[in-house]
């Protein structure tokens, strides 16, 4: 099964890993340290959201849908 464990954190609850499980998403919330370590990380995607991002398959700006790619 592709579906990974939908949320973990440490003891400390440092910061929180949540992947959406209708969507190939996973969201990281922790320190400003963790997350710019994450997208310093050239084998990860990754972009900043803020708490009012959209969860749904047209907030994908870097993957849009194949039908809106430009290729």
């Amino acid at each position: 099964m592709w579906q990974s464990p939908n949320l973990c954190w440490p003891d400390d609850r440092a910061w929180c890993v949540a992947t959406e499980i209708d969507l190939p998403e996973t969201y990281v919330a922790g320190s400003e340290d963790c997350i710019e370590r994450i997208q310093a990380d050239d084998q990860l995607e990754a972009m900043r959201m803020g708490a009012d991002a959209r969860v749904d398959i047209d907030a994908d700006t870097l993957n849009p849908p194949a039908a809106e790619r430009r290729d």
